[in-house]
């Protein structure tokens, strides 16, 4: 977690870092923990293409990640779900607690379109019980590995 919050720190992204004593590991734990609907919750997920390229794919989490529009966005053959073992090796966080900000190891960051129209967002904390909330103009920090696009199902 201290990588995460020197990261946020070093790119001056106002965040609030929340701590629960029971764990946000999906988006249903999240919002009863924290009360969030499930559509300001938004969950990062890491995928693989044929290359073995890293891609972190965020949507919201009353939606799902439409892989054939991930595929047409990123210009790709194959892409697949990026095993657990995959994301601690590259990403060092278990599945739930990777954050949608600060992800170093990944060639591009496609953030679902809807998101940027909310005002304030919750998503993985970087432990297994804890949140980030923030505003999506954050994922400015990814510069051009950042992609915009409309990649919900």
């Amino acid at each position: 977690i201290r990588k995460l919050i020197k990261c946020l720190h070093d790119h001056g992204v106002e965040y609030r870092h929340l701590v629960f004593s029971e764990p946000t590991r999906t988006v249903e734990d999240a919002s009863r923990v924290s009360g969030a609907d499930p559509s300001d919750i938004v969950k990062t997920i890491i995928l693989v293409d044929e290359e073995n390229r890293l891609y972190a794919s965020i949507v919201s989490g009353n939606k799902k990640v439409d892989l054939s529009k991930l595929r047409d966005v990123l210009g790709v053959r194959d892409l697949r779900l990026a095993k657990a073992s995959e994301v601690k090796r590259y990403l060092g966080y278990e599945i739930g607690e990777v954050p949608p900000l600060c992800l170093d190891n990944v060639s591009k960051v496609i953030v679902d379109e809807e998101i940027l129209s909310k005002r304030r967002v919750l998503g993985g904390g970087g432990s297994i019980n804890s949140l980030l909330e923030f505003n999506p103009e954050a994922f400015s920090i990814y510069g051009n590995k950042l992609v915009i696009a409309k990649i919900s199902a």
